[in-house]
C-alpha cells in the first residue's frame, strides 16, 4: 500500500524570529582564539588570586559541564581554575562584533529590533510554519559561516513566546512554537521563565499559588492584572494555551555610536595612538552623518596593557555632525588620558572613540564643518 504524502500546511502567518547568540562573549573570544574551540574556557574579570568580587561573564558548554556558569562568583570559579582557560573580557571587541552581526541582520529584515548586545528579533513575511523554520535555518547557517558565531532561534507568532522558544533551543538549535502546540510548550514551564517576571513578581505569583505557567489558569484574571498589569493578562493567555498578541515595539533611536580598535601590539608612543584615533574618526564621522543624527558629546576610551580601562568625555555647547569637531575633541581627550597620572607609563592595548547624546538632524539643515 502506498503511503500518502503528509499534507503541506497551507496556513501562512507573520512569524516572530528571536535570535539569541550562544555564550556570546566566549564565542567572540573563540573567533580570535580558535585553538580553544571544544575546550573548557570562561570569560571573567581578574580574580585577584581568588579575592576578586566579580562574576563569570560567559562560559563554554564544555566549562559548564565542569561546574562553571554565567554569574558565578569568581571566588568560586578560582577554586577550579586549573580546569579552564581563563580569558579577560574585552567589551569593546564584543560590541564591535555585535554591531557587525546586527548590521547584517538589518540587511536581512527592515523590521529588526535589537534588544541587547546578543539578542534581536524580526518579523517574517507571511509564511507557513515550515517555510519560517527553513528561513531560520538558512540565517543560522549564514551567521555561523560569516561570523563564526553560534546562535539559537525561537519562532512563534508573539515576541514573548519566541524569546522563550529561543531559550529552549539552546545551544545552537531552532524551536518553533505553533499556536496548536503552545499549550504543550508553555504549561509546565516555571513562571520565572517568562520575560519580565523577576524575583519580586515571582514571589507575588507564588503568593497566588502560581509557580508554573499552567497554574495561572486557576487564578482570576483580575488578580493577575492587579499583580502584574498587562503581563498578568499575557500570562493568563499563555496558561490557556494561547500565544499573546503583542504589538511590534517601535525602533528606538541609538543612544550612542562608536568605533574601537585593539592593537596587534601595545602602543606607548602618543603619535601612532593619535594616528589611530584620526582613523577611527574618519570611519565614525561618515557613519554619524549617514545615520541622520547630530551628537552633543564625545568620549574616548582606552584599555591599558594590564586591561584596566579609562575614559574621558566632553559635552559640546551645540549638537553637530562635524567630522572636524569629532577629530579635534577626540584628540584633546586622548591627550588628557595619555598625560594622566592614571596612565602610569602603561601602554595602550585598545582605543575607542564614541559620540553620545544623539538627536535626529533637522530635515534640510545645512551642517557646517566648524
Amino acid at each position: 500500500m502506498t503511503r500518502e504524502a503528509d499534507p503541506i500546511d497551507p496556513r501562512e502567518k507573520v512569524w516572530v524570529v528571536y535570535l539569541d547568540m550562544d555564550a556570546f562573549y566566549l564565542s567572540c573570544e573563540l573567533t580570535r582564539h580558535p585553538e580553544l574551540r571544544g575546550s573548557p574556557a570562561i570569560v571573567a574579570h581578574d580574580p585577584k588570586e581568588g579575592k576578586g568580587r566579580g562574576v563569570v561573564l560567559s562560559a563554554s558548554y564544555e566549562a559548564r559541564a565542569l561546574g562553571f556558569r554565567s554569574a558565578q562568583p569568581v571566588k568560586q570559579a578560582w577554586l577550579l581554575r586549573h580546569l579552564v582557560q581563563w580569558l579577560p573580557p574585552d567589551f569593546e571587541f564584543y560590541q564591535a562584533v555585535s554591531d557587525r552581526v546586527m548590521e547584517y541582520l538589518r540587511s536581512h529584515s527592515a523590521s529588526l529590533r535589537v534588544f541587547s548586545i546578543d539578542e534581536a528579533a524580526y518579523l517574517t513575511e507571511e509564511l507557513s510554519a515550515g517555510e519560517a523554520e527553513q528561513e531560520a535555518k538558512v540565517l543560522q547557517q549564514r551567521i555561523q559561516e560569516r561570523f563564526h558565531l553560534p546562535c539559537s532561534l525561537g519562532i512563534a507568532t508573539g515576541l514573548t513566546v519566541a524569546k522563550m522558544a529561543s531559550d529552549h533551543a539552546k545551544p545552537g538549535g531552532i524551536r518553533i512554537v505553533k499556536e496548536e502546540d503552545a499549550r504543550d510548550f508553555l504549561a509546565h514551564l516555571p513562571v520565572r521563565k517568562v520575560p519580565g517576571i523577576g524575583p519580586v513578581a515571582g514571589r507575588a505569583l507564588e503568593g497566588l499559588g502560581v509557580k508554573l505557567i499552567e497554574d495561572a489558569a486557576k487564578v482570576p484574571a483580575a488578580k493577575l492584572r492587579s499583580a502584574l498589569g498587562q503581563l498578568g493578562l499575557d500570562l493568563r493567555e499563555m496558561a490557556e494555551g494561547r500565544v499573546p498578541s503583542e504589538g511590534w515595539p517601535e525602533e528606538t533611536p541609538p543612544k550612542s555610536m562608536g568605533q574601537m580598535i585593539t592593537f596587534d601590539s601595545d602602543l606607548g608612543d602618543p603619535e601612532p595612538i593619535q594616528a589611530e584615533l584620526k582613523t577611527l574618526s574618519e570611519h565614525l564621522g561618515p557613519a554619524i552623518r549617514k545615520s541622520g543624527h547630530l551628537f552633543k558629546g564625545v568620549s574616548v576610551t582606552v584599555r591599558w596593557e594590564d586591561l584596566d580601562g579609562a575614559q574621558k568625555s566632553r559635552t559640546l555647547k551645540l549638537p553637530t555632525d562635524s567630522g572636524e569637531v569629532l577629530r579635534n575633541v577626540g584628540s584633546d581627550l586622548l591627550n588628557e588620558l595619555l598625560r594622566s597620572r592614571e596612565r602610569a607609563e602603561r601602554k595602550v592595548r585598545t582605543l575607542g572613540l564614541s559620540v553620545y547624546n544623539l538627536r535626529p538632524a533637522p530635515v534640510g539643515q545645512r551642517k557646517l564643518e566648524v
